[in-house]
């Protein structure tokens, strides 16, 4: 009887812990839109040996907890800047909007308080969590700017969420492509 209590005890340990391994490998999304998208700017930069820069982002999460930005790309030559943004999918619930909402994207520059709008998105979710790459063109920083991206509304007249994508003081460094970026750059 106690042996098997004790293996009962055993397979059941061992079912836990493989619901929870499956359970972190569906739901793993560290690779969700890290490469940078093959535009022609970004194809033309990679062609003619232009600088691409990336630097960390200073915020881990925005100031609401609802959003957070990573793999930033920003081509100087062209203003293209490329982000992805993760948000909760509980944001859509505490703003009232419907499942499979598209939320539209624009960086603001807060030294000329100049807008930009994404010309581009590829968007994705997995579990609880929305995932957006947004491109953006003809971005220029102003000296002192810091740049924030705002979760938007489909017309833009209502934000979400803001998160700050560079500070003033924030040097860029150079991107390093991967082979896979280099093979789709190169196409």
């Amino acid at each position: 009887m106690k042996k098997i209590l004790k293996y009962t005890i055993y397979a059941f340990l061992a079912l836990v812990f493989v619901a929870l391994v499956v359970r972190i490998w569906i739901f793993d999304a560290s690779n969700v839109f890290t490469d940078i998208v093959p535009t022609e700017n970004a194809k033309t930069a990679y062609a003619e040996n232009q600088e691409i820069l990336s630097h960390e982002l200073i915020q881990n999460i925005a100031d609401d907890g609802n959003s957070r930005g990573y793999a930033l790309v920003y081509i100087p030559e062209s203003g293209e800047l490329q982000i992805t943004m993760k948000y909760n999918l509980s944001i859509l619930k505490k703003a009232s909007l419907p499942e499979g909402y598209e939320f539209q994207f624009k960086l603001f520059d807060t030294e000329t308080e100049r807008e930009y709008y994404a010309v581009y998105y590829q968007r994705d979710i997995k579990g609880n969590y929305g995932f957006t790459r947004a491109v953006f063109e003809g971005v220029h920083f102003s000296e002192g700017a810091d740049i924030e991206i705002v979760m938007c509304s489909e017309d833009y007249s209502e934000d979400y969420s803001c998160y700050k994508v560079h500070a003033s003081k924030q040097d860029f460094e150079p991107y390093k492509l991967s082979k896979e970026e280099i093979a789709l750059l190169g196409q």
